[in-house]
């Protein structure tokens, strides 16, 4: 009878656990790798010269004191410190799924004391009472528990967590190329703000003189109210902008201040020298170039980790299969602990078969799947965005360097106009409101000219961040590149 029932158990086992073993009906989701086309931006002729990061990197052409700032806030802005924070804890969750992979050891040391009572044992002269005994017991050995990983569960959590460390590492690398691109945006803004500002106290300062000459003309006579009161509000105009774009030079100093680590009181006055760039983007750039931008990595390795975490659920269908055993004594005195009279083990496998939380884990086996489609459809999104922003940077970058041509012949022709009128203004040819109407056009111009710096600038920081970077940091080393035996140090 035994037998029998130990025969159904057995055949029943087997059939579990063969239907449990049956391959699940997975749509794999399509292995994204980097879908970048071979295709070449072209504006204007192809260039025979041969692209690399290095001269896409010459292509800001940023001075040295731009690049120290840089430089200061990678090493000091605090939400750099929190990228690389999240970083290390991706790469301590990484090392902590390696180690689940290997058999967990460990040792244990017991003492106990123990009193028994012995009821209703037919004992003579003891038959009304309660007998009991006291003993203690010492313990020690090593307990094992090792799940045999067959279907490759833990496995595809292990690589999970992989592809989520070199995501958040390139997370890190792209938060501290976007942070420098702020930073040199910032500093570019900081210098031309405060440029215009001086352009703009010093045509107040010229309309205030001609206020002073106008209010001598009038008290003799020789001017009306009317043209007293123009020239009086042509002057408050421009106090008034001057205090506005002083306003702005405050606020610019300030936000290059917070976003290089320092505290901003907005004190530091910023005169550098702009880049001039007299030749444009090289044309036939190679898309690969966008194999390099940390976002895209990124994204790639979302998709790849959602993929692995996805079959890791899938493998939570079949039976898991583990072997514990320990080895090692109990004796009732301590100094005997050691001995091998008193040595003990034992080894065990066991198998667990999930029966009615399958529906559950069907559940979940969805919900990874559509959460894998996602990560999949932005990471599709992400490589078609990429491409409009080359696309507009490249474009931007020729008409706005046209724009910025065309403003500085007008600001030559400003400046030409302007020497004119005071020489015929000292030859007595010429009258002293056109001489100060030339030099009103001459900084009117010259303010426009630095705004169309501003935005040939900022487009060309823009076409950097669309390529994938341009600045070189020790801070940008990888972490995950090096290998595994070094990662644990």
């Amino acid at each position: 009878m035994n037998v029998d029932c130990s025969k159904r158990i057995f055949l029943w086992s087997l059939l579990v656990l063969g239907t449990s073993c049956r391959s699940t009906h997975l749509e794999d989701v399509a292995d994204p790798g980097l879908a970048i086309t071979e295709e070449k931006w072209s504006l204007g002729n192809p260039s025979s010269v041969s692209v690399s990061p290095q001269t896409v990197m010459d292509l800001l052409l940023l001075p040295e004191e731009a690049v120290e700032l840089i430089q200061r806030g990678l090493a000091k802005n605090p939400d750099a410190a929190v990228a690389q924070a999240r970083l290390e804890q991706a790469f301590a969750l990484w090392k902590q799924s390696r180690w689940s992979l290997m058999p967990s050891v460990d040792l244990q040391y017991s003492q106990a004391r123990t009193k028994q009572n012995f009821i209703g044992l037919p004992i003579p002269g003891a038959e009304n009472q309660v007998l009991s005994t006291q003993f203690q017991s010492y313990g020690l050995g090593l307990f094992a528990n090792w799940e045999l990983d067959l279907w490759g569960r833990l496995r595809a959590v292990k690589a999970s967590d992989r592809a989520g460390l070199k995501a958040a590492e390139y997370d890190w690398q792209f938060y501290l190329l976007s942070l420098s691109s702020q930073i040199a945006k910032a500093w570019a803004d900081a210098v031309i703000d405060e440029r215009q500002w001086h352009l703009a106290e010093e045509r107040s300062l010229q309309i205030e003189r001609v206020v002073g000459r106008v209010k001598d003309r009038y008290a003799n006579g020789l001017e009306t109210s009317r043209g007293l009161d123009t020239t009086t509000l042509d002057w408050l105009n421009a106090l008034q902008e001057a205090t506005q774009r002083r306003q702005r030079v405050e606020t610019s100093r300030r936000i290059l201040q917070a976003l290089v680590g320092d505290f901003p009181t907005g004190a530091e006055s910023l005169l550098g020298a702009l880049p001039v760039y007299d030749t444009g983007v090289p044309s036939g750039l190679p898309s690969e170039l966008l194999e390099r931008r940390p976002d895209l990595l990124a994204a790639s390795a979302k998709v790849e980790g959602s993929r692995q975490r996805l079959r890791a659920t899938e493998r939570e269908l079949f039976p898991r299969i583990s072997l514990t055993g320990s080895l090692g004594s109990s004796s009732p005195e301590l100094q005997e602990v050691l001995s091998p009279d008193y040595s003990i083990w034992q080894l065990a496998g066991n198998a667990t078969q999930p029966l009615f939380s399958r529906g559950l884990i069907r559940g979940r086996i969805a919900w990874r799947k559509a959460a894998a489609q996602e990560e999949l459809a932005k990471y599709q999104s992400l490589i078609l965005s990429a491409f409009k922003e080359v696309a507009v940077a490249l474009q931007a970058d020729v008409l706005l360097r046209e724009q910025l041509g065309q403003s500085d012949k007008m600001l030559v022709i400003a400046k030409r106009d302007q020497n004119q009128a005071e020489q015929d203004f000292a030859k007595g040819l010429a009258g002293l409101y056109q001489v100060v109407q030339s030099r009103q056009k001459r900084l009117t111009q010259e303010i426009q000219s630095y705004e169309m710096k501003r935005q040939v600038f900022q487009n060309r920081v823009d076409l950097l961040m669309a390529l994938g970077g341009g600045w070189e940091s020790p801070i940008l080393e990888t972490v995950s590149s090096l290998p595994e035996k070094d990662l644990l140090h």
